[in-house]
């Protein structure tokens, strides 16, 4: 939490901390910077070096023309055993380490007496007086290459070199041509006469070098100082800042805040990002409204919903369930999670192993008192793997109780309680096909009330209703448990003898009628008459043959009287 607080407090400043984009564009730049600089820096000091060493090279060099032409004139004027001294004190001259005055072979002149010699041989006297001490100083090897190029192309030869004591040193080879004044005293040789060697510290050059560096670094770090500043201050105010604002919008509107918009200020890219930025949050406060009123609908529905809902995981773990949930399954939804999918309904098998969005229905689930109807569905995206299972549980006892008591009343007479024609139709033919399939008797009673028509208007519709009512009792107690009894319309019954012949028939027809002849009603004895008809093994004809043939019974006993019983004669019960 501190570290988020952190960020959450300097997100407000435009700084250039580390890891934000400001200091990256920062670091970019003076990557960049420096690197220009540095080259143009490095590039103008070895510029600076290259001219101080040429200039310093120049002026040796003519420093060097310059000692030859003295050392000449000193030579011509017959002052030859000045010439070393000349040299000594050239040795004193300030930025001069070494000068000397050499022989072609490398040794240092004027320490023996061999030109002193030579001389006074060519010209055959004494004029120049031998030296009392001598030695042989040997500078160069004769086979030097530095010396041998001075000799080879008669011109100033210069080279870098180390001295004694580490430092860097600069020599002037110089040969010292044959000039023809100098046949007064010397024979010609090979056109030189010796070589000049003047070397010259550069310590003076090389911190003339160091200063022009120096000066050249602290150009770059004023230039990059005063770069740096200026870009810095230019990258908060037009890049860091605008940058900064849309990400604390960015975060606020993470955070929930949609209604949070970013300054837009002039006509730029960062501008035009700004204002695409709020147009975007614009859309998305819509967007978020719009699916925010749908979720509080769907949350609705779910919450109100009387059926229950159940939605698990990929897991198979339990995430959703609504209160209906509870009162159907008389659990809380504690115990429902914590029972899972397995146990929502006590053992009652659920498959979750189905094909994705292909819906599993229980039509007639019996949970404790209650009869439910379950739906198991697997919920997929749209590339199509699971992404969970939704369960819709819904309590059809109270349908299923409606459902039987129609099936009920459909199939029932309401004022006698026997079974309605539409009834006694599909158990006609349920009984003839099986009375036909197995070779067995079946044997069927039509039967009305005698004179109902004058009872009913002698004493109204009601007794006429009590009349049917007591007639259907007492059919119902008197018939067997197999029987099926139904009013067939109006004052007529008919009644279905399974595996019964015409003689059990007609005793049961007889006992019906003698039950129902000992009831009176408004002192009026009911009679009915019957008709019976059967069939036996021999073969069932249809059940409208049937009823057709005990309805001519029925007729007989109507005109032979009635209060009777009249069984179908011979061919025509089967």
């Amino acid at each position: 939490m501190t570290g988020a607080a952190s960020q959450t407090q300097t997100a407000g400043k435009p700084g250039l901390l580390p890891n934000r984009v400001g200091f990256r564009l920062v670091a970019i730049l003076a990557l960049c910077v420096t690197a220009g600089l540095s080259a143009l820096m490095l590039f103008y000091s070895e510029r600076q070096r290259l001219n101080i060493q040429t200039n310093n090279e120049e002026a040796m060099r003519q420093v060097t023309q310059s000692v030859i032409s003295s050392l000449k004139s000193v030579m011509l004027a017959g002052y030859a055993d000045i010439a070393q001294s000349f040299a000594d004190n050239l040795k004193t001259v300030d930025g001069v380490s070494d000068f000397r005055i050499l022989r072609v072979n490398g040794d240092e002149a004027f320490r023996d007496n061999k030109t002193i010699d030579a001389v006074n041989r060519y010209r055959g006297d004494e004029e120049f007086l031998r030296r009392g001490q001598t030695r042989r100083v040997p500078v160069l090897a004769p086979n030097d290459p530095n010396l041998q190029q001075a000799l080879a192309q008669r011109t100033i030869v210069s080279f870098y070199e180390q001295n004694a004591l580490g430092g860097e040193q600069l020599t002037f080879l110089a040969p010292i041509r044959f000039a023809k004044e100098c046949d007064k005293c010397h024979e010609e040789q090979n056109g030189v006469r010796g070589v000049l060697k003047l070397t010259t510290s550069l310590d003076a050059v090389n911190q003339d070098i160091r200063s022009t560096r120096l000066d050249a670094l602290v150009i770059l770090v004023v230039s990059l100082v005063l770069i740096l500043t200026v870009a810095i201050t230019l990258v908060r105010r037009s890049i860091v800042g605008p940058i900064i604002r849309v990400s604390e919008a960015m975060q606020a509107v993470a955070r929930g805040q949609l209604s949070r918009q970013v300054p837009v200020f002039g006509d730029d890219e960062l501008a035009r990002v700004a204002a695409s930025f709020n147009h975007m949050i614009g859309d998305l406060k819509r967007t978020y409204q719009a699916l925010e009123s749908e979720q509080n609908k769907l949350a609705t529905i779910i919450l109100t919903a009387r059926e229950g809902i159940v939605a698990t995981d990929p897991a198979g773990t339990i995430i959703l369930t609504n209160p209906a949930v509870s009162r159907i399954l008389d659990k809380d939804p504690e115990r429902i999670r914590a029972e899972g999918l397995a146990g929502l309904l006590d053992g009652a098998a659920l498959d979750g192993e189905r094909a994705p969005g292909a819906a599993q229905t229980v039509e007639v689930v019996e949970y404790r008192d209650r009869i439910l109807n379950v739906a198991l569905t697997t919920i997929v995206n749209e590339a199509g793997d699971s992404i969970g299972s939704s369960v819709l549980i819904r309590d059809i006892t109270h349908e299923q109780q409606l459902q039987r008591r129609l099936e009920r009343l459909s199939r029932t007479d309401g004022l006698t309680g026997l079974h309605n024609r539409r009834a006694l139709a599909q158990q006609l033919e349920y009984e003839v096909a099986r009375a036909s399939s197995n070779a067995d008797p079946l044997s069927l009673l039509m039967f009305d009330i005698d004179y109902f028509k004058q009872f009913n208007d002698r004493y109204g519709h009601a007794a006429g209703d009590r009349v049917l009512e007591v007639v259907g009792r007492i059919t119902q107690a008197t018939m067997r448990e197999v029987d099926f009894c139904c009013r067939y319309g109006g004052e007529e019954f008919v009644v279905l003898l399974p595996s019964t012949d015409a003689a059990g028939a007609s005793a049961l027809a007889e006992r019906l009628r003698t039950a129902i002849a000992r009831e009176e009603i408004e002192g009026e004895p009911v009679t009915v008459s019957i008709g019976v008809v059967s069939c036996h093994d021999s073969g069932c004809p249809s059940g409208e043959v049937l009823l057709n043939r005990a309805d001519q019974a029925l007729y007989r006993a109507k005109e032979r009287g009635r209060d009777r019983v009249e069984l179908a004669e011979c061919g025509q019960g089967g």
